[in-house]
């Protein structure tokens, strides 16, 4: 990479700078960057176009149909440089999976383990609301903002495995009756292991996994490598055993992802209310610090002593509550396995990170919680884009105009739960692109092989430009 105009100081297309690289993987590389216009910091995430798999084709695809999602990566742009395709971001913080491994004892406090829950679970949300599917929730999937004012938020990112789930009418697809392993081994659901095609509910049994590992420092899988082995073990461990030491809002929590069938939309809400009410019960405010504020605050020499006191404070709260009261809420809102059914790593590097009944499908108004510039999420079908494989996304040279872009925000992208940089998220009111572009620049047609300023869209025609994807099966995105 470093002799193909990647290296530290390069500049591509006269506006990105390379700083340097932060991360690598099966399909590629990931470079930090800056905007040498407006000096923003950047990710630049590159593949080879040559590349079998165009797992960055893919994600740059259903980036720009999540733009709206203001809990997701931010898009900026996407181009050729070279042999390369990359794709520009905005460079966020740390990733969810690093701030943990700091922590003392390697586990969140609960308070900051419950918040980051109703977080998460708000951001799946609103990409389920948009039609699509993650299928790699992980902690390193989730990033905090770099600004300090954002540094109590969390974005998703790495969209490399998403899939649509709904047809354009907006029903659900019609389950597969096999489509091979998909996500990261330690936080996959049983029905990955199964190779059972997946819902809105497997990206949440991967949220309630991440929780435990939050909690508890650990999962009982933690040591095993073999996906068909950690596969077994969740089976054995699919009881409310796995929860035992944690407050039964975690038991209910599995009760209702244990109720629902392929096609079932959860009841986010319900889910949402358990973690607040239990965070309720600890006696925490919205002005609650995250653990890594804490850190940040009182310094290395005061942190492990500060969260273990409030670690104490919260068990005492607990215990004292009975868990009862329900008066509060947030008001603020591996060693991975990485397998797919094809056999391409979906991460940017190889990682060292280490009751049956239903409860309705919620109608009523999303409670309050951390995200005050969230509006309503529920925008699934209606935007009639066809379900067909390349429904979101259009041109591969596609630049994103959205005003939200004006926050600065960073996170960081580890698709192997490392070191890499990532991005933000934003509002952009233009994510919709052009048939022939799409099909033509993102699965392998004639323009497919064009430079950037030969088949890039500008701003008027994606507002101009139809959301319905036609139904050509050679539409690549999933």
């Amino acid at each position: 990479m470093q002799n193909i105009g990647f290296a530290a100081g390069s500049l591509i297309k006269g506006r990105w700078t390379v700083v340097k690289k932060i991360g690598q993987g099966a399909f590629g590389e990931i470079f930090s960057g800056k905007n040498i216009i407006n000096n923003e910091q950047i990710a630049i995430k590159v593949e080879k176009v040559d590349t079998k798999k165009q797992v960055l084709r893919l994600e740059v695809a259903v980036l720009k149909k999540l733009q709206l999602c203001p809990y997701v990566c931010r898009f900026i742009t996407c181009g050729r440089h070279n042999d390369y395709n990359y794709m520009v971001m905005e460079l966020l913080g740390e990733n969810l999976s690093e701030l943990r491994r700091r922590q003392l004892d390697g586990k969140f406090s609960l308070g900051s383990t419950l918040k980051l829950g109703v977080q998460m679970i708000q951001s799946l949300q609103a990409v389920h609301d948009l039609g699509y599917l993650h299928r790699d929730v992980k902690p390193s999937n989730f990033a905090i903002g770099l600004n300090p004012s954002k540094r109590n938020i969390t974005y998703l990112i790495d969209f490399g495995l998403a899939r649509r789930f709904v047809l354009a009418s907006g029903e659900v697809r019609p389950a597969r009756d096999s489509t091979g392993f998909r996500g990261t081994a330690r936080y996959a659901s049983i029905n990955s292991h199964l190779s059972k095609d997946l819902g809105r509910r497997d990206d949440l049994w991967s949220i309630f996994y991440v929780l435990i590992e939050f909690a508890e420092g650990q999962l009982p899988w933690r040591k095993l490598k073999d996906k068909d082995q950690i596969g077994e073990m969740k089976q054995k461990y699919n009881t409310p055993e796995l929860v035992k030491d944690l407050p039964p809002q975690f038991s209910q929590f599995m009760k209702h992802l244990k109720s629902l069938n392929y096609e079932d939309r959860p009841n986010y809400v319900f889910l949402q209310t358990l973690l607040n009410d239990c965070y309720a019960s600890l006696g925490l405010s919205e002005t609650t610090p995250f653990d890594w504020e804490i850190q940040l605050n009182g310094g290395a020499s005061s942190s492990s002593t500060n969260q273990q006191q409030q670690q104490q404070q919260q068990q005492r709260n607990l215990n004292q509550s009975g868990l009862n009261n329900s008066s509060a809420r947030l008001m603020a809102s591996p060693s991975t396995i990485e397998v797919e059914a094809s056999g391409k790593s979906t991460q940017l590097n190889n990682s060292n990170n280490n009751n049956n009944n239903k409860v309705e499908n919620d109608s009523s108004p999303h409670p309050q919680i951390i995200r005050r510039n969230s509006e309503s999420n529920s925008q699934i079908a209606n935007s009639s884009e066809s379900d067909n494989k390349g429904s979101g996304g259009g041109s591969w040279n596609q630049k994103s105009s959205s005003p939200r872009h004006k926050d600065k925000n960073n996170l960081q992208d580890d698709a192997g739960e490392g070191s890499q940089k990532h991005l933000k998220a934003s509002n952009n009111n233009n994510y919709n692109s052009n048939n022939t572009n799409h099909h033509n620049n993102m699965n392998g047609g004639s323009s497919s092989n064009q430079p950037i300023d030969k088949v890039e869209l500008s701003h008027q025609q994606q507002k101009s430009s139809t959301t319905k994807c036609c139904s050509t099966s050679k539409c690549s995105v999933m």
